[in-house]
């Protein structure tokens, strides 16, 4: 098999396909020709939205499409035939492609789908330039997903609420990469009837948003989760007065989502807040199919410091939180007889004794986000009780400016190398926007296409995402320039580069890293170790790698205007971090201390001052070329506040 980049084996053609599927037979030498095609399917018509991604597909390539297969003997038929009979796992498709046509088996219309997508890549790369003459080699692919759920889910509520433009271009790519559901992680930004007092500044996804979300995601077979936090992380709505009587401490407690104290958690003991949340609950579902699944956070919550002291002290917090979980399961129960609740697992996972007490059908969502994060055991404990779970690794884009890609890499596959052994019935990918969400969508992607490739094919996961001996970063640099990036060519190798620059800085700290902390936190404790303090060594090193990424981006004109201007942006954020810590660095005696900032030299401090000047404009036009206004005065804000201090 040959393309305009040369010799296409079958190994190659395996490397090249994301995800990987799951068997793969090619020969190489034999062919068959597409200059006419034609669409057969003794169902009747074909689905519409696969038959349209198809035929756009063919005439890209220049495939002449036909009507009447009888008319020439030169088309070449594509056969689809669906039949639930056919395959036991939900989504599987068979794809032949022989001497008598191309022909797409499916267990259904999910699979239809995903084949056709297989189908598209295989022209792509044989014929990556749309020439004249597009030859596929005779193959067969037999593939199923290894977990029946493979979601993402992107926050919402922490500053950034997206265009529907982002969000139909986000449902877009992760359907090309058979994704099956996506949440979007709402703590205030839905806009909630009777409740504007705690929405109007956030540019939130209004109901008939949901609802048009919700109907482009079903066309391609993704199925929109609706997601509202219903516990901790309710600081947005318990700080106004309309509310505050509903939490746990009224008088606020100090959390890291807020430089002040606010109150933060729902009070559990208090019926008033099962009402709350049920009218939260009608208004949300009602932008929904009755049937179907539903996140309630529940994650991070704070117990026994105001209203369920007593509470927690004579029963113990698990068991507070966990009546308050079922009186909130049996709510929806109730009023939405359909729904399947998710919650985090996090609280319940600390209190082993009560996890066999918990709902057989409800859904626990077992989170972790460093490459080390236990889910082994954790996946074995729900396993052993019975509990249906999700794993849910992120791409590590959050506090960090440019990612943390490295640890991605083995967050994502301990995930799906665990949740696959242990029985997990889903794999959801988090992508946070912790204290102001700066990093660009572009950041994510590594993450993203990650997800994608090992919770449909886990069996990548534990081997080496590399053939051929290809480097497992060049692998994964191409994978994303031919399926993520596209028309933006060479950008999967800085995405990369800056994704790991954080590990040139020579620091280590969780969640986190120590450029982003640095910068964030500048003038504050900083509460960084002494033993995770970096050395100028490894910051000046760290400063010359995100320089090279610099001129890589300032020397390129190809691609997509927005993806180039959010990685330039992404870059200069991370250079102008390094030169923060090469001056802040020398004055830290104590990590667990703030140095003076009279000791940073005048000029020092001037440059930097002009340096984050010139950003700050170009931070809210890439903002907006992707997300809605809401949100962005208090992600700014975290970057005018460290110039005032550097001023």
């Amino acid at each position: 098999l040959m393309s305009s980049q040369g010799p296409v084996e079958a190994s190659d053609l395996l490397c090249c396909l994301v995800p990987s599927p799951q068997h793969l037979r090619v020969d190489p030498t034999s062919s068959v020709s597409l200059s006419s095609v034609a669409l057969r399917y003794d169902g009747g018509a074909w689905p519409p939205f696969p038959y349209k991604t198809l035929t756009d597909a063919f005439r890209s390539h220049n495939i002449k499409l036909h009507t009447d297969v009888e008319s020439e003997a030169d088309v070449v038929s594509v056969y689809l035939i669906v039949n639930e009979s056919l395959f036991a796992i939900p989504e599987s498709y068979n794809l032949t492609i022989d001497k008598r046509g191309i022909s797409i088996l499916s267990r259904d219309q999910a699979g239809v789908m995903h084949a056709v997508f297989t189908l598209c890549q295989i022209m792509d790369i044989v014929d990556p330039n749309t020439g004249t003459d597009v030859s596929l080699p005779f193959l067969r692919i037999r593939d199923f997903p290894s977990f029946r759920y493979r979601g993402f889910m992107l926050d919402i509520s922490r500053d950034k609420v997206p265009t529907m433009e982002t969000l139909y271009y986000l449902v877009d790519m992760l359907a090309y990469l058979k994704y099956n559901e996506l949440q979007l992680y709402t703590e205030h930004t839905f806009a909630y009837e009777g409740h504007e007092t705690v929405w109007s500044d956030s540019s939130p996804i209004t109901p008939d948003q949901m609802r048009d979300l919700h109907a482009y995601c079903s066309l391609r077979a993704i199925t929109l989760v609706p997601n509202q936090n219903s516990f901790g992380h309710l600081h947005r709505w318990l700080k106004h007065a309309k509310y505050t009587h509903l939490a746990e401490h009224e008088g606020g407690v100090r959390h890291p989502f807020s430089p002040v104290p606010e109150p933060y958690c729902l009070d559990p003991l208090d019926p008033m807040s099962l009402s709350f949340l049920g009218g939260l609950y009608d208004q949300m579902l009602a932008c929904v199919p009755p049937q179907t699944r539903f996140n309630i956070g529940f994650d991070e919550v704070e117990l026994g410091l105001g209203k369920t002291k007593k509470a927690s002290e004579e029963h113990g917090e698990g068991h507070v939180y966990l009546d308050f979980l079922l009186k909130v399961y049996n709510l929806l129960k109730h009023s939405h007889p359909g729904i399947t609740p998710q919650y985090w697992g996090d609280i319940i996972l600390q209190h082993p004794s009560l996890v066999s007490d918990l709902p057989k059908d409800a859904i626990v969502l077992e989170w972790g986000y460093e490459a080390s994060h236990p889910f082994d055991k954790n996946s074995q404990a729900l396993a052993d009780a019975a509990i249906p779970f999700y794993v849910c690794p992120g791409t590590s884009s959050w506090n960090s400016i440019g990612g943390r890609v490295h640890n991605a890499l083995g967050n994502l596959r301990s995930a799906a190398v665990h949740g696959n052994a242990h029985g997990a019935l889903g794999y959801l990918v988090t992508d946070w926007g912790d204290h102001g969400h700066w990093q660009t969508l572009p950041v994510s992607f590594p993450g993203i296409l990650l997800g994608a490739q090992f919770s449909w094919n886990a069996n990548t996961a534990s081997e080496t995402l590399t053939i051929n001996k290809q480097d497992e970063y060049n692998w994964l640099a191409n994978a994303l320039d031919r399926h993520v990036f596209k028309e933006s060519a060479n950008m999967g190798e800085i995405v990369l580069a800056l994704g790991n620059a954080y590990l040139k800085a020579g620091s280590y700290m969780s969640n986190q890293s120590i450029l982003w902390r640095i910068m964030m936190f500048f003038g504050d404790r900083p509460n960084i170790p002494q033993t995770s303090l970096p050395t100028l060594d490894d910051l000046q090193s760290a400063l010359d790698f995100v320089a090279d990424a610099q001129s890589r981006l300032s020397s390129s004109s190809n691609g997509n205007v927005i993806v180039l201007e959010e990685l330039k942006l992404t870059a200069d954020m991370l250079h102008f971090a390094c030169r923060l810590a090469i001056a802040y660095l020398p004055h830290v005696h104590n990590g667990e201390h703030a140095p003076s900032l009279s000791s940073l030299g005048t000029e020092e401090r001037a440059s930097l001052t002009d340096t984050l000047a010139s950003l700050i404009p170009r931070y809210t036009t890439v903002w907006l070329s992707r997300n809605r206004e809401g949100g962005m005065s208090d992600s700014v804000a975290r970057l005018r506040r460290l110039r005032s201090l550097l001023e």
